[in-house]
């Protein structure tokens, strides 16, 4: 477990839970803990701090999908983290109180290992609340997963260019043959568009006509 705490016009310092005072007011303790097999430090800490049992043990279970519960006096965020060294997702349990937050997670978090550094070096995370702190570590977070989203797209858009440079048994490359089935497709909606304003110009042509003859 390692804690930050932040105090009114000061910067966020890490601090041993002992050494904790009992009011953190005007201010923030950020308290992170990494679950091992021992789970009873986690659930004695919850209790301190007043939160859900069922949530905490929910936390320690990992097994949620990202979800928000309220209760009431405070809030279980959970998100998912992307893994470091391959393409798998974490869970991430964010309790959160009007001045503390506690994130849960069974592995190593690289997003929570960069914004705590980087709260340290910042007035503004460190002179906020512990929900602005909540919704950037949300972004850390979620730009960890764009960035591998990203990756794929490009791949895949590459696949799709090796794909469509095939050459095909008639000679033809496979973006030469999509491009003529789209052109042929055109043609026949162009064709079909052209009949339908025909016939609406006879429908006209005839109501005007069948009204000259009445008048």
């Amino acid at each position: 477990m390692r804690v930050l705490q932040a105090r009114e016009d000061q910067p966020a310092v890490a601090v041993a839970w002992s050494d904790v005072s009992q009011s953190v007011e005007p201010g923030w303790l950020w308290i992170d803990v990494l679950v091992g097999d021992d789970a009873e430090p986690l659930i004695r800490l919850a209790d301190e701090l007043g939160l859900d049992q069922l949530g905490v043990r929910d936390a320690i279970d990992d097994g949620d999908l990202p979800k928000v519960d309220d209760f009431d006096d405070h809030l279980l965020v959970v998100f998912h983290g992307l893994s470091e060294d391959e393409v798998t997702t974490y869970q991430v349990n964010c309790f959160l109180t009007d001045t503390h937050l506690l994130t849960v997670h069974r592995q190593q978090s690289p997003s929570i290992d960069a914004l705590w550094e980087h709260v340290q070096r910042s007035m503004d995370l460190s002179t906020g609340r512990p929900d602005e702190l909540l919704a950037r570590l949300a972004d850390v977070l979620t730009q960890r997963h764009m960035a591998v989203i990203e990756v794929f797209d490009r791949s895949v858009d590459d696949l799709i260019d090796a794909a469509l440079a095939a050459e095909l048994a008639d000679g033809r490359t496979a973006r030469e043959a999509h491009e003529e089935e789209v052109a042929a497709d055109q043609r026949v909606e162009w064709g079909l568009l052209v009949k339908e304003v025909i016939a609406f110009c006879i429908v006209i042509a005839l109501l005007v006509a069948r009204q000259m003859w009445f008048v």
